[in-house]
């Protein structure tokens, strides 16, 4: 599941615009929704601007958005955010693309996109109810490309934010899921509708901390704050600490990850970002092992950026084991 992290928001404010919604009570399918027959919106002519030099900009997510709403005013605001969003992404990492797209879904209604696509989820083996259980921005793969569901609360945080906090998250989430949007393609057999692909023999595990390493390296931008990442962080590392199950040590690797991303896009070490998980980590044994499966992501990523193909994640995998069965057995 590629997913950002939960809302930092204890409230949702309610969407600047309702959207209208044309349901198909008789069989659910929720056509406006569906990635197959959902309507896209036209993409607006861009320019970038260089001293007094302007020259024409193509829209990287081309017309792969889908916002049903009333107001034309407001889906064209909306795609408009949404392709800036993207240009602005690529420039500042060249390397991402976003040609594996094949729809970006703003939606009110977040469980019923979900539902209207679960048969996508469900040909990579990926639970609809699970996915049902979550509030967030999804991407997955399917056989005509990649798809992304957008909470449309997520837009109204970057678009009329009501504090910087609102702003920020708004913009990384959805910076995150344009970054799997580049990942899951260069993973992904197109065409095939197999996933994972035959030849990856690493755990779902291992993909997932790649996964989201990747998404969150390339979504933080400098000066943005990383606190509630490194919060939830520590609360992985706390539970993993009280149970050490094997669930709760894998979500514990997947926060390590993403962290260890968010922190490497500022050319942060963590006991300079988070002194106090810092400290915590350093006091078990599995640290070692720790640092060994942060090397390789970041060896994974310069392969990525090398060579323009998904990395070679088997050594990945063997220090990850390496962690769990340290951690498992760890004690401070």
């Amino acid at each position: 599941m590629f997913s950002s992290a939960a809302d930092p928001q204890h409230h949702h404010r309610a969407p600047p615009e309702a959207p209208t919604c044309k349901i198909n009570m008789g069989d659910q399918t929720y056509e406006w929704l569906r990635a197959e027959t959902c309507q896209t919106i036209e993409s607006a002519s861009l320019t970038i601007s260089v001293g007094t030099d302007a020259r024409p900009l193509a829209p990287p997510l081309r017309n792969s958005i889908s916002f049903e709403c009333a107001n034309e005013v407001s889906r064209i605001q909306a795609a408009n955010c949404l392709q800036l969003a993207a240009a602005t992404q690529a420039l500042r990492h060249p390397w991402l693309n976003f040609d594996g797209l094949y729809r970006l879904i703003v939606t009110h209604d977040r469980s019923s996109a979900i539902q209207a696509n679960g048969h996508h989820l469900e040909c990579i083996g990926q639970s609809v109810e699970d996915h049902l259980q979550r509030s967030g921005a999804c991407a997955f793969p399917t056989k005509h490309g990649i798809v992304v569901i957008l909470p449309l609360r997520i837009l109204a945080y970057a678009l009329e934010p009501e504090s910087e906090t609102e702003r920020q998250y708004g913009l990384t989430t959805i910076w995150h899921e344009l970054a799997h949007v580049h990942d899951l393609t260069l993973h992904y057999p197109s065409k095939t509708g197999q996933w994972p692909p035959v030849k990856d023999i690493t755990t779902g595990q291992t993909r997932q901390s790649w996964h989201e390493y990747f998404a969150d390296r390339h979504s933080h931008w400098p000066g943005f704050s990383a606190d509630f990442e490194l919060q939830l962080a520590n609360q992985a590392l706390t539970k993993a600490l009280a149970s050490r199950s094997r669930p709760d040590i894998a979500t514990l690797m997947t926060r390590l990850a993403s962290t260890h991303g968010r922190l490497a896009a500022q050319g942060l070490e963590l006991d300079q970002a988070a002194p106090e998980l810092a400290d915590r980590l350093n006091q078990l044994r599995a640290k070692t092992a720790w640092t060994a499966c942060a090397a390789q992501l970041d060896n994974a990523l310069a392969d990525v950026r090398a060579k323009g193909r998904p990395p070679d994640l088997r050594w990945l995998e063997v220090d990850l084991k390496n962690f769990q069965k340290a951690f498992a057995t760890d004690r401070l």
